[in-house]
């Protein structure tokens, strides 16, 4: 039975995604204002020295192409990933206090969302094969550990054969997301490679598009919002 608290709660986690998810759309449209900037001041710095403003622009590009691009996204899934775990502690330590279940969920055994899911399985009855967007959850999960632990090198990560396939075969996706892109006839182009695995110079890595960070961050409040539902928190 939602309690004020409790509707307080699941409000507060909500407005944390939405804020979250203003924030990687917002910080991402600022490199296309760099990018108006540094082109102007070629002309402001270099009228007459075609040479120097090769030069600039071949130093400034590699940032606004690469570099301010991989660490605005790969920090963006991270903090959609923290801020998912963080809501999921939350609620199985709310679900405990309210309900004086026996474990807490800091006593279960496994990874940092696994354990709450086991909690939420095992002590609310909550059907952890049926949530909508698991699957999806299950690829965050691993992007985030391969960006941690590896810095996005796939193939010194451990899931490294299931990411690829995860990523060729769409599943960071929703079945609706998939359904829509083929509706609109969207294949093989830019709007369908939300993560690619790109060639560096320390081997294939991922490439995480703006699209992909902002919306897994959709993808994972919609999870908490769906088991809060599930174990009558609203």
């Amino acid at each position: 039975m939602a309690t004020p608290e409790t509707i307080r709660y699941c409000n507060n986690v909500y407005e944390e995604f939405t804020r979250l998810s203003d924030f990687i759309w917002k910080m991402n449209s600022q490199i296309h204002t760099l990018r108006e900037i540094e082109l102007r001041k070629l002309d402001l710095y270099y009228p007459d020295d075609a040479e120097m403003r090769q030069l600039r622009w071949n130093a400034e590009a590699k940032k606004l192409d690469y570099w301010f691009p991989i660490t605005l996204n790969y920090s963006s899934v991270v903090q959609v990933f923290i801020t998912l775990e963080t809501s999921l502690r939350r609620t199985c330590n709310l679900l405990h206090k309210d309900r004086k279940l026996p474990l807490r969920p800091s006593e279960i055994k496994g990874g940092q969302i696994e354990k709450y899911l086991i909690f939420l399985g095992r002590l609310c009855g909550v059907s952890i094969s049926n949530l909508t967007l698991l699957p999806q959850m299950d690829v965050l999960t691993k992007i985030r550990d391969c960006i941690v632990h590896t810095s996005g090198f796939i193939g010194d990560s451990r899931d490294e054969k299931d990411l690829r396939n995860a990523i060729t075969s769409k599943r960071f996706l929703s079945q609706e997301d998939i359904q829509w892109r083929k509706e609109k006839g969207i294949q093989n182009k830019k709007e369908e490679g939300e993560i690619q695995v790109i060639k560096a110079e320390l081997g294939d890595r991922l490439w995480i598009e703006l699209d992909y960070s902002h919306t897994c961050c959709s993808y994972a409040k919609d999870f908490v919002d769906n088991i809060h539902k599930l174990v009558d928190l609203k």
